[in-house]
């Protein structure tokens, strides 16, 4: 099991830096141009979107499958296609209404900027065709966790990457901005030959009880990943460019910090519920304790390294192309802007594990779901002065809140919990 989380870890890494590869590609091919301006506001919300069905369906349909797998093996597969094909035919219609919704939906989010709505809207409609794309693959995928082929799916996701970049490539001559759009459907469609069985039957079948395991935390994850639309919605208030140097600086921070604690993140959940199945209370407070006592200090490490590093590494490695001195220069007096939410990205997710193995999926939706309304008011009240305090207010909110909120949760659950034991 250790060797598999470290290969599995192995593969997040390197994903990761293809990320990081790619985010310096894009700012040396397009700089500040209005196209890629567009592009980042255009996707902001898709992306949110399919990183929530990656980071949730898996665990809302893999409990009940894998338990089909033992008890009922007989009638597994039918259950795996019922979901499969009514929960993509889902996905469908949640497009379909978005794309219905566009011109609301821009309006409401970049409005009060000055990119082109009708390009705005254009880009959305055709990006939201990968919302059924990664519902389709996400599943496939959990099939995969079920039969305990733990790397092939998190391999298909790092093979979809380095085709989006392959395509960013291959498709900026001819159509610059518009094939960011094209690749990044067309990664997600990539992802599915690398995990599709023989045997699928498309049939309909029941979803609700399914859904009532997916929907809250559907609602917690979208609240915590929406860190994203505070960055772009306000800072597409600013002049033009800057919506690309809010971005830059999010990625760099929000990646460094998903990178220090990813090892932390792949053990502690599995230890937590071991140690709880066993009503070992006193390991697990001090497991609980201990790890975030670690995730603080490390994110206040990276905090500081990212004030006096990030500016040579982004120097080093973006400026080029048309990211010019000019534009780096503009770029890297946002940090400090960021420092209180990258310490935020680095605990954040050690915070929220304990409450996942209590099973309090619901408290965690209500939680980071409120969060994010308080984080969006005040975001919303501080723009009319300043877009990017209100990104760094808006982003300290929502993430030192939701943390705030855990421990406390945490605590009375835990509380009661070793109690009544």
């Amino acid at each position: 099991m250790k060797r598999k989380t470290l290969l599995v870890t192995i593969i997040f890494f390197l994903s990761t830096l293809i990320q990081v590869i790619s985010n310096i590609v894009l700012t040396r091919l397009f700089g500040t141009s209005v196209d890629y301006s567009l592009f980042l506001a255009a996707v902001t919300l898709p992306t949110i979107i399919v990183t929530v069905i990656y980071g949730t369906l898996n665990d809302a349909l893999l409990p009940v499958y894998g338990e089909k797998l033992v008890k009922d093996k007989e009638n597994a597969d039918d259950y795996f296609n019922k979901q499969l094909t009514t929960l993509t035919l889902l996905s469908i219609a949640i497009a379909i209404l978005l794309n219905l919704l566009s011109p609301f939906i821009m309006v409401q989010l970049f409005g009060k900027s000055e990119l082109s709505q009708p390009i705005l809207i254009r880009m959305f409609m055709i990006l939201n065709l990968s919302i059924p794309f990664a519902t389709f693959v996400t599943i496939l995928g959990m099939r995969l966790y079920a039969q305990k082929q733990y790397t092939k799916f998190p391999l298909a996701q790092t093979i979809g990457s380095i085709v989006n970049l392959a395509l960013v490539l291959i498709l900026f001559k001819s159509f610059g901005a518009w094939g960011l759009v094209y690749s990044f459907v067309l990664n997600i469609i990539a992802q599915i030959f690398f995990v599709l069985p023989k045997n699928i039957k498309l049939k309909i079948g029941n979803i609700a009880p399914m859904m009532s395991l997916w929907l809250p935390l559907v609602i917690g994850i979208l609240a915590l990943k929406s860190d994203g639309l505070i960055v772009r919605t306000f800072s597409a208030q600013l002049p033009a460019g800057y919506i690309i140097f809010h971005n830059l600086i999010y990625k760099v921070c929000s990646l460094s910090a998903g990178l220090i604690t990813i090892g932390i993140q792949v053990l502690f959940l599995p230890n937590i519920i071991e140690r709880l199945a066993r009503k070992d209370y006193v390991k697990t407070k001090e497991l609980v304790n201990k790890v975030k006592i670690v995730a603080i200090i490390l994110s206040i490490i990276l905090a500081l390294s990212i004030y006096f590093i990030a500016p040579v590494f982004i120097k080093l490695l973006f400026v080029g192309g048309k990211f010019t001195l000019e534009d780096y220069s503009r770029a890297v007096v946002l940090i400090p802007y960021y420092l209180i939410p990258v310490f935020g990205w680095g605990i954040i997710s050690v915070f929220l594990q304990p409450l996942y193995a209590l099973k309090k999926h619901m408290l965690v939706g209500i939680l980071n779901l409120f969060c994010f309304a308080v984080a969006w008011i005040i975001a919303t009240n501080v723009s009319h002065s300043s877009p990017s305090l209100a990104i760094s207010v808006g982003l300290s909110v929502l993430l030192l809140g939701s943390a705030l909120g855990s421990e406390i949760i945490w605590q009375f659950s835990f509380n009661k919990l070793s109690k009544e034991s």
